[in-house]
């Protein structure tokens, strides 16, 4: 009797209270990638890459220079070590980036206070032929809201830069990529979970921005910024849907008993 092959979901990691996924979740499953929603606050990660396909990490209120007070973190640096070894595909974004960068030997400092604001993103050479990133527009505004700086790894190919402190986005090896801009920006993450909150509203008064002004920058800037990043964020969606398919074709033709990184049960967000 035959058995049918299940695909691995991707890893989808949140590290808020309330998690605001933006395009993330929506751009994975329009691409036909089911992924396992984690987050910090509520359960716990896999304990190994057996049953993963893919990593997409997400921002967090907490430090990454302050790593060893959150177990949660630990264990996924740890996961990203793993992945990048076995060649799993990573894309981490803001807090995912810096673990990403520390996974693969890079530095994450505390910077003096948060930077919150649209700097335009400059594309380097090196995104040209890039998975990702080749015929992403340059000189776009984009989204940085964060309090730590990355300085990229020594052998991580830097893709684009601001005039912000530390590296924008790079790539780790052939298939891992950190972005300190909130490539998954929507509506909904910005104007009914980020902005209106409290604790963030603090956050922009104490780095001299200013929370009236600021929400109608994101008004007018929020609209290119998807338009520029959503092409970035399926790319990476179908990088992800291609190897599954492979594995599973593999898998289907190994031997039964075959044991297969790529077995194990769906799980889809919830």
């Amino acid at each position: 009797m035959s058995t049918r092959t299940v695909i691995a979901p991707a890893l989808l990691v949140t590290h808020l209270p309330e998690p605001a996924l933006g395009m993330s979740a929506s751009v994975l499953l329009d691409h036909g990638v089911a992924f396992a929603h984690r987050n910090l606050y509520s359960d716990p990660l896999p304990a190994d890459l057996q049953a993963v396909s893919a990593i997409v990490s997400l921002g967090g209120q907490m430090s990454v220079t302050e790593i060893s007070g959150h177990p949660f973190l630990v264990q996924e640096r740890e996961l990203m070590r793993t992945a990048l070894t076995r060649g799993t595909p990573i894309l981490g974004i803001c807090l995912g980036a810096q673990l990403l960068a520390r996974a693969a030997g890079g530095c994450v400092t505390r910077m003096p206070r948060r930077y919150i604001g649209w700097p335009d993103l400059a594309l380097t050479d090196a995104a040209a032929d890039d998975v990702l990133f080749a015929g992403c527009p340059t000189n776009v505004p984009v989204i940085k809201w964060h309090a730590d700086r990355i300085d990229a790894p020594a052998t991580a190919a830097v893709l684009a830069t601001t005039d912000t402190p530390g590296c924008a986005v790079f790539r780790v090896g052939p298939c891992a990529w950190g972005s300190q801009m909130h490539l998954e920006a929507d509506p909904a993450m910005l104007f009914d979970r980020w902005l209106p909150d409290p604790v963030e509203v603090e956050a922009m008064r104490g780095s001299a921005v200013d929370p009236e002004a600021f929400v109608a920058e994101c008004c007018r800037r929020l609209p290119a910024q998807m338009a520029a990043t959503r092409p970035v964020l399926e790319r990476f969606a179908q990088y992800v849907a291609r190897r599954q398919t492979a594995a599973a074709a593999a898998a289907e033709d190994a031997p039964d008993g075959t044991p297969s990184a790529m077995r194990g049960s769906v799980a889809t967000s919830r």
